[in-house]
């Protein structure tokens, strides 16, 4: 018997790269299930969306140090977010894609990151395995990318409380005065 072949693709970042004109047409695409962002912040499936955003807290990078250490152990979460990606695989026998689509994934400024992206290959492991009688599994992990010097006016202008506090020559400099944290952790591709 010959296994059919899946992929599952998360595509987990970056902001302000494109993500919602993929988020908006990647559901057309033949044989293709798309399980990521369909709005702002719901998922097309909803036993995703309830586990999604308890496995991906969001922080806000201006109050992190508000925060209590976010860390914790996600087996549970993991294993219930591989088991709703496995379901859908095996109810979906057209669909030749599974994509998981949310740029807040990798994330280094409201979203932990670097966290995340463990999370994320965690997740499509663990689907992988769940898959492996019936289906020969292609994982991918997808970042867009963009110039930084577009991304980072781009993300001034989307962080408009950030720049009225801090002149933007100022505001560029402090960003990448360590390019390992914050928001511009996630300037740097080839790093990451």
């Amino acid at each position: 018997m010959i296994k059919r072949k899946i992929s599952i693709v998360f595509h987990i970042g970056n902001g302000k790269t494109g993500t919602t004109f993929l988020q908006q047409h990647a559901p057309k695409a033949k044989y293709t299930y798309f399980v990521g962002k369909s709005t702002e912040t719901r998922f097309n499936d909803p036993e995703i969306d309830q586990i999604h955003y308890r496995i991906f807290p969001s922080y806000r990078g201006e109050n992190i140090s508000s925060y209590p250490n976010p860390t914790r152990d996600s087996h549970e979460l993991v294993t219930r977010y591989a088991n709703a990606i496995a379901e859908i695989a095996k109810n979906n026998i057209e669909a030749r894609t599974i994509i998981v689509s949310d740029e807040c994934i990798g994330d280094y400024y409201n979203y932990l990151g670097e966290l995340n992206t463990f999370l994320a290959i965690a997740i499509g492991n663990s689907a992988s395995k769940l898959l492996s009688e019936i289906t020969c599994v292609n994982k991918v992990l997808s970042i867009t990318c963009r110039n930084q010097v577009d991304i980072i006016k781009s993300f001034i202008g989307y962080s408009w409380t950030m720049s009225r506090n801090i002149p933007v020559d100022k505001l560029v400099k402090r960003l990448l005065s360590d390019p390992s944290y914050s928001y511009a952790g996630s300037l740097f591709y080839a790093k990451r």
